[in-house]
C-alpha cells in the first residue's frame, strides 16, 4: 500500500502537480513549478525543471505511487510533434529522478483518463469532484487561469488512479 500519490501534468517548462494521501484519498497539496523560459538549451531548461521538482517532492518519496500524464500525438490535432516530443521528455524526466524501490511510477495517456471531453468541461468536472477542504487548497493558491488549468489537470489525473472520477 502506497502512502503517497504524486501527479503530474507536464509543460515543457513547467508542471501542475498534486500530492494525496493515498489511503485517504484526499489531495493535500497542489503545485505549479517552473524555470525560465531564456536562451538556455532546452535540455538545460528541462534538467533545470526537473531538479526543482525532485527538491519539491524528495521527503515524500517513499511508499508513493508518481503518476505522470504521458503526451500523446493525434493525427488530427495542430499541436506540433517537437512540442510533444517536448513534454514526453519531461515525463521522462520525472518518473526517472522520482524513482525509488519502495516506490511505483507510471504514466497515463489523456484519453484514458480523461478522453476526449472538452477542456472546459473536464477543468469543470475535476473541481467538482474536490471536497470542500480540497478546493480550499487550490482556491488559496490564487493561480492565474494560464496556470491554473495544469495544476487542476494534474489533480485530474490524482483523482482517476483514486477512483475518484
Amino acid at each position: 500500500m502506497y502512502k503517497h500519490l504524486l501527479s503530474f501534468d507536464c509543460g515543457l517548462s513547467y508542471v501542475g502537480a498534486a500530492r494525496f494521501d493515498y489511503e485517504q484519498k484526499k489531495m493535500v497539496e497542489c503545485y505549479y513549478i517552473d524555470t525560465p523560459i531564456d536562451s538556455r538549451d532546452d535540455a538545460e531548461q528541462t534538467a533545470d525543471l526537473v531538479k526543482k521538482i525532485f527538491l519539491t517532492f524528495e521527503p515524500f518519496l517513499e511508499n508513493t505511487l508518481v503518476v505522470v500524464e504521458y503526451p500523446e500525438q493525434y493525427s488530427h490535432t495542430p499541436a506540433p510533434r517537437s512540442s510533444v516530443q517536448g513534454l514526453a521528455c519531461t515525463g521522462g524526466g520525472i518518473v526517472s529522478i522520482l524513482k525509488r524501490d519502495s516506490n511505483r511510477v507510471e504514466f497515463v495517456l489523456p484519453k484514458v483518463w480523461k478522453g476526449q471531453v472538452p477542456k472546459d468541461i473536464m477543468l469543470n468536472r475535476i473541481v467538482s469532484r474536490l471536497d470542500s477542504l480540497e478546493q480550499d487548497i487550490l482556491e488559496k493558491k490564487n493561480y492565474i487561469k494560464s496556470k491554473k488549468h495544469n495544476v487542476i489537470d494534474a489533480i485530474g489525473v490524482g483523482l482517476y488512479k483514486l477512483s475518484r472520477i
